[in-house]
């Protein structure tokens, strides 16, 4: 009778759909167990499986992991085929910040400098008020955001275009930290130097001080805020260079042969 068959129907339809979800699971799983044996070409082999799997949930996944594999492989030309379907698609969610990020390095590796500064620019205009972002995507995004901004900062510093990567820098840090924000941070303030905007360069020097205290990079920071000081003719200059000495003194031995003393500087 109907009743009966649209019930059975029904049954079978349910069980299609669950024995359906437990393949997409597996197919995912497996390359979360390849991953961690750093089985490389397999996982390349179970993504495209993945990809290929009609309405599979974690396509995009796939396809932006695919893709970062080639990037890693230093397969920059593939890189950019593999990304472009979530960069073709304005609904790519979470992915689609990364993959554009990712497509912009391998444009930059690739020297396709116009190609890379619209993919980071990309990046960077991606607004992290989307109501439809997770915590977690906003947090990748804004990630993802402080990466491109300093990637930037690096390919204008490279064509000396100063004014370009101040602006770039006073779009804001995008809750950078460690090395993004100390490099971010050198490059606004070597433009803010060279602009002879002192004060403005010493704050950015001050901040990759923070980012990566008591490094090398955090050490040629410092010595910019001194000569900064020295064209401000700030009055603390020589206590700060004493200053200076003498934290820096153990880690670099060569200083305490080349202080000067009170007397010397006068």
């Amino acid at each position: 009778d109907q009743p009966r068959s649209r019930g059975l129907g029904d049954v079978y339809k349910r069980q299609h759909l669950a024995e359906e979800s437990l393949r997409y699971s597996a197919l995912t799983k497996e390359v979360e167990c390849l991953l961690k044996l750093d089985r490389n070409a397999d996982v390349s082999v179970a993504l495209r499986r993945i990809i290929e799997t009609q309405n599979h949930p974690h396509k995009d996944w796939a396809t932006f992991m695919l893709g970062y594999q080639y990037f890693q492989a230093d397969k920059f030309e593939t890189t950019i085929r593999t990304l472009k379907p979530l960069l073709d698609n304005p609904e790519g969610g979470e992915y689609r910040s990364q993959a554009a990020f990712y497509t912009g390095l391998a444009a930059a590796e690739l020297g396709h400098e116009d190609v890379q500064d619209s993919y980071l620019r990309t990046v960077l205009n991606m607004s992290t008020n989307d109501p439809s972002l997770t915590p977690k995507q906003r947090r990748d995004l804004a990630t993802n955001k402080a990466k491109a901004q300093t990637s930037l900062m690096g390919l204008y510093s490279k064509k000396k275009d100063w004014d370009t990567v101040i602006a770039l820098y006073e779009k804001g840090n995008f809750g950078a930290s460690g090395k993004t924000e100390a490099r971010r941070s050198m490059r606004g303030g070597k433009a803010y130097r060279i602009r002879r905007e002192y004060l403005k360069a010493r704050a950015c020097y001050r901040r990759v001080d923070r980012a990566l205290p008591e490094t090398d990079t955090a050490f040629l920071a410092s010595f910019r805020c001194l000569e900064c000081d020295y064209h401000l003719r700030h009055p603390s200059l020589p206590r700060r260079i004493d200053s200076f000495f003498e934290f820096y003194a153990k880690k670099y031995p060569c200083l305490l042969y080349t202080s000067p003393s009170p007397r010397d500087r006068g």
